[in-house]
């Protein structure tokens, strides 16, 4: 017997996973379709070389809401935190490696060993990125517009058509948590 969906995902990486969630959470049966045999995304685990495992692309999803980890309640489900001293290995062909480490000074010093430039301006770097990171999450990280972003989509209240980046910046929610691409507008 088939059950009836009110929503449905395409997609089941980890924002589709937490989308559904939600959903869920908020009394809708929401259904989540994924084209691979496992579910999760940037946030799983796979063997790239034999023996070799890691999780493919958690580096570039960025961190995990504490607000997500808590209404998920994950840390009762094995997640675990951890703080790597090493951040980002890359790899070069002839053999060399530039390694950033999560201790500024220590990425600083390995810098070094390529540019003695970019290393005396890679703190500074840091701390700018920072600045606009936390500039841009700000607007699309609010409950009130994702919860009223959500609202509008589950009741067809989308418009599929671009707009100019005024209106945009007044009316859209866009990224990952909705999975659009800017070009819907919620709300009348």
């Amino acid at each position: 017997m088939s059950e009836t969906r009110d929503v449905i995902i395409v997609g089941g990486g980890h924002n589709g996973l937490v989308a559904a969630f939600y959903l869920a959470k908020a009394g809708f049966k929401p259904l989540v379709l994924e084209r691979r045999a496992h579910v999760g995304g940037a946030a799983i685990t796979e063997e790239f070389h034999p023996g070799f495992r890691c999780s493919t692309l958690a580096h570039n999803a960025g961190p995990l809401r504490a607000d997500i980890v808590r209404d998920m309640q994950l840390e009762k489900h094995g997640l675990k935190f951890t703080t790597p001293d090493v951040n980002t290995v890359s790899l070069t062909p002839d053999g060399r490696a530039l390694i950033l480490y999560s201790d500024t000074k220590k990425a600083a010093q390995e810098i070094a060993q390529w540019s003695q430039k970019d290393a005396a301006s890679y703190s500074d770097f840091g701390a700018a990125l920072g600045k606009i990171g936390k500039s841009l999450a700000k607007p699309f990280c609010s409950r009130r517009r994702i919860s009223t972003a959500l609202t509008a989509a589950i009741s067809g209240n989308v418009e599929d058509r671009p707009i100019d980046s005024k209106t945009r910046q007044e009316r859209y929610v866009s990224g990952p948590a909705l999975g659009t691409d800017g070009c819907c507008r919620f709300g009348g």
